[in-house]
């Protein structure tokens, strides 16, 4: 193996670069090698290292400017099919525990106050909603207008989740009302089963999306659960261990389903009393109740 060093002219730093040709070598190879000295002899290497330092910079600004907008699991398959020049992305068949969250009567609210400051809440919401879901080993997949949706693989994750959001909120609200400010009520359902995340859209636009009857069933339950309260499906209660806490059971026909579903209702509990907490921090006490009730009006 014979090493050609490339040479310009004395005037030129130099670049170090080697390229090796065995002594066969095709003629095009010489010609190439040939072709590229001579482009390199006009090139200052100083500004092409000032120019690929801002390129880098750039491309840094806009990874941070996108990064909040990209689910996790989404921006690491991104990654990854960037990494091995895929231009299409695998199709994914998995079972997840999907969780949906919804504000009761947030239409009205949009409508009885000032939309920006409404806005700026929200987003102080969602920002807590965000961490508690990520602390829980769970990813953001979608805020949904007053919304979100998220994913976990593990179904007591989203049930513990779910139940420390609801704590979260009451706190945030009682923040809310100090200052003169609306409250949000939360509903919040979750349902576990196949799902399939996949890359769907037209060439120019696509979304990373979970498809799956999981996401319908817990989107439509979200719309009708008690607010302060975590409503599970029958696919995640079976596949949870520790079934304390859940406090009634009834038959919801979601818009989805064809059959009644079975929905059981978990309150979370603090301090003893149902509803209240003692304090910032107070630990979860799920409590079971012998009065397994149904939840009339419901479906």
């Amino acid at each position: 193996m014979r090493a050609y060093e490339t040479s310009v002219d004395e005037q030129t730093p130099r670049l170090p670069v080697k390229l090796d040709f065995t002594p066969g070598e095709p003629r095009i190879a010489r010609s190439l090698l040939t072709v590229w000295q001579e482009s390199v002899s006009s090139v200052n290497p100083v500004e092409l290292v000032d120019e690929l330092a801002q390129a880098y910079e750039t491309s840094l600004r806009l990874q941070n400017a996108l990064r909040p907008l990209v689910p996790t699991i989404t921006w690491y398959q991104a990654a990854d099919a960037a990494w091995q020049w895929k231009d299409n992305w695998p199709v994914e068949e998995l079972v997840a525990t999907i969780m949906f969250t919804d504000i009761a009567g947030f239409t009205a609210l949009m409508k009885t106050h000032p939309v920006k400051e409404v806005l700026n809440s929200l987003n102080d919401y969602f920002a807590l909603l965000s961490q508690i879901v990520q602390q829980h080993r769970g990813d953001v997949h979608k805020f949904l207008g007053d919304g979100l949706m998220a994913l976990f693989i593990c179904p007591a994750d989203a049930v513990e989740a779910g139940c420390e959001i609801q704590r979260a909120v009451t706190e945030f609200n009682a923040r809310q009302a100090a200052q003169g400010l609306w409250h949000f009520k939360t509903r919040l359902a979750i349902d576990t089963g196949e799902v399939i995340l996949a890359s769907i859209g037209s060439p120019d636009r696509r979304d990373h999306t979970l498809i799956g009857r999981p996401v319908n069933l817990a989107a439509h339950l979200s719309e009708r659960a008690t607010p302060g309260t975590v409503w599970i499906s029958q696919g995640t209660y079976d596949r949870l261990v520790d079934k304390n806490g859940l406090v009634s059971r009834t038959t919801f026909v979601a818009r989805s389903e064809e059959k009644p579903t079975i929905v059981y209702e978990m309150a979370c509990l603090w301090g003893g009393d149902g509803c209240g907490f003692v304090g910032p921090g107070d630990p979860v006490h799920l409590k079971t109740s012998s009065n397994v009730r149904n939840v009339n009006g419901v479906g």
